[in-house]
């Protein structure tokens, strides 16, 4: 029995990528032979980790979600689905909190031509949870098709999402899988003098013409993430994965952490170049 060795392991999403670099690796340096013991995850058990796609397990018991508007409300293991007639042209419910109200999805999809629609109030600033959720958002000719879509001139909120997808598509990539009179659409777009603050942990911004974009109009936002992967549709991004900046207001980084241009195989995210922070 080896002794004088490392366990090797790592603390963050995957392990099997080439640059292991502030990954959170342990290393056997001076070591000339070791006990190794590794963990896979590939993320879609109920247990947590990214559901990327609508099939996921953890969805399995889920019933309808209530649509209009919403301001303090949990909702678990709900669906929110118009797939395939896609016949509504208005988001799949809007988020109206104030204050110290608290929107809570978990385990949760949504397949619409608009997502929730984020149309909250302002200070104190109301927040909204996602964890492991699945939206999927895919536009007809004249949407704006916005997986989640801060839209409230004036408003503010803490928008905090965890272990989810937000799944999109080119002009092209909507065409070929929904068909003619379908157009792509957007992972998440935060404008219009909203302000506020959106944190991303472990998750998967898949395809779109944009990915996300995130503008300070006014006022004060933050980001941070960590953990989230930009996985481009099969044509690329159409305009780009992310584009976040100040536009008038003031844009604070406070975490930019293991953020990659990736791509998926086998059911599996393979994280692949940093991307830069804004």
């Amino acid at each position: 029995m080896a002794t004088n060795a490392d366990t090797y392991w790592q603390s963050g999403t995957h392990w099997d990528v080439a640059d292991v670099s502030g990954l959170g690796f342990n290393t056997l340096d001076g070591k000339n032979y070791a006990v190794v013991s590794v963990e896979t995850r590939s993320g879609g058990g109920p247990s947590g980790g990214i559901p990327m796609s609508w099939d996921d397990s953890r969805f399995a018991s889920n019933t309808a979600g209530s649509g209009s508007t919403v301001t303090n409300a949990t909702y678990d293991n709900k669906d929110w689905n118009d797939n395939p007639s896609y016949t509504s042209a208005v988001p799949c419910f809007v988020w109206e909190g104030d204050g110290t109200d608290v929107l809570t999805m978990s385990q949760c999809r949504v397949d619409f031509r608009e997502g929730p629609r984020i149309g909250v109030g302002s200070t104190p600033r109301a927040t909204l949870d996602i964890d492991q959720c699945f939206i999927n958002c895919v536009g007809k000719t004249g949407d704006h098709a916005d997986g989640l879509q801060a839209y409230s001139p004036g408003g503010q909120a803490l928008v905090d999402i965890t272990n989810s997808c937000l799944r999109s598509y080119t002009d092209a990539e909507a065409v070929s899988k929904y068909g003619a009179g379908f157009i792509g659409s957007a992972g998440l777009f935060w404008a219009d003098n909203f302000q506020g603050e959106v944190r991303m942990t472990n998750v998967l911004i898949h395809g779109g013409g944009r990915g996300m974009a995130i503008y300070a109009d006014t006022g004060t936002t933050r980001i941070s993430f960590e953990n989230v992967f930009f996985v481009p549709s099969p044509d690329g991004w159409t305009y780009f994965d992310y584009d976040i900046r100040a536009t008038g207001g003031t844009l604070i980084v406070d975490k930019w952490v293991t953020v990659r241009a990736a791509t998926i195989v086998d059911g599996v995210i393979v994280p692949g170049a940093s991307l830069p922070s804004p």
